[in-house]
């Protein structure tokens, strides 16, 4: 599911939508859009905590820079460097698990988490060069901890520097929809051009779909080959090659949320619930708790969260 496919599902669950298709006012689709990342962290979590390999990602420090969220991230940025106790880890980065050492040479090597504030860590760090001179690379214990959002910091100082893989748990990117400009999609091409956008300034990242018509009158049923990469400001790779004619026109492009796909319902239900907050907080926390214990017990969250119209306090309607 798409975010727009997201919105829509959620404000089904609510009753938010009439059979005819208009829409309740009381959400404007800024606020389905803030439930939905608020509902995106709170399963993202939830996922973390049932198992370390959901969302779980790897890079090496020789890797190639990557976007990430709002940057550009080199992920040499913390390659092992000699004299240099402090490195920058990925924007994305909410925990880590491991740090193994890829450098031939250093197998023997070994990271172990530990607390800066641990005697053991006191010591280690106010080691001279002198001190270590017994100590061989190929054989040292290095001791890291993470200090504010994104400094790693380890002891005790290298002597030399090397290569290393980093796995960790990782922050998905909040969900955004764009829908400025137009599309230019070529036969038999993967590359998808914009006209008049700026895609990679407005903070939308693939995986992503394009879809037709605007984000106020489109067909959430048609799917186009999906957005992999955003490259510049009017440039994105699709998964596969354009198979219609040539076309141009009104689209909007819609961010996939980067869970597993089969959490993807369940994650239009929780915004569902975050989104009820605005009318019960008691019944929005009910299906949160609800819904959280379902997927403790390992059964595929769904929980009757809709209501009767006549629950909400709305009889303004707009065309979604």
């Amino acid at each position: 599911m798409n975010l727009s496919q997201i919105i829509r599902k959620a404000r089904f669950e609510v009753d938010a939508i009439r059979a005819s298709g208009a829409t309740s006012a009381l959400w404007s689709d800024e606020e389905v859009i803030d439930a939905a990342n608020t509902a995106m962290d709170h399963v993202a979590r939830i996922l973390r905590l049932s198992s370390s390999d959901i969302l779980s990602k790897t890079m090496t420090s020789t890797d190639a820079s990557i976007d990430l969220i709002s940057e550009t991230y080199a992920p040499s940025s913390f390659q092992i460097a000699a004299s240099t106790l402090s490195y920058t880890l990925p924007p994305d980065c909410v925990r880590i698990d491991s740090i193994v050492p890829t450098t031939s040479g250093y197998e023997g090597v070994r990271f172990y988490p530990a607390k800066s504030t641990q005697k053991g860590w006191i010591d280690q760090e106010t080691l001279t060069e002198s001190d270590m001179s017994t100590v061989k690379n190929s054989e040292q214990i290095y001791y890291y901890t993470t200090i504010g959002a994104r400094t790693l910091r380890i002891s005790p100082i290298p002597k030399e520097a090397f290569d290393v893989r980093l796995t960790y748990q990782y922050r998905p990117p909040r969900l955004l929809r764009y829908n400025t400009g137009t599309t230019q999609l070529t036969l038999g091409s993967t590359t998808l051009h914009g006209v008049g956008t700026l895609w990679m300034s407005s903070g939308v990242r693939g995986p992503a779909e394009l879809i037709r018509g605007s984000t106020t009158v489109c067909d959430l049923n048609i799917v186009y080959p999906r957005i992999t990469t955003f490259t510049a400001e009017d440039t994105a790779t699709l998964a596969k090659a354009w198979p219609s004619e040539s076309a141009s026109g009104i689209y909007h492009i819609s961010m996939v949320p980067q869970l597993p796909e089969e959490h993807h319902a369940w994650l239009a239900q929780v915004t569902a619930a975050v989104m009820l907050r605005k009318v019960s907080p008691e019944l929005s926390k009910n299906a949160l708790e609800e819904l959280s214990a379902q997927f403790a017990l390992g059964v595929s969250p769904e929980v009757t969260i809709r209501q009767t119209q006549e629950s909400l306090p709305v009889d303004e309607y707009q065309l979604p």
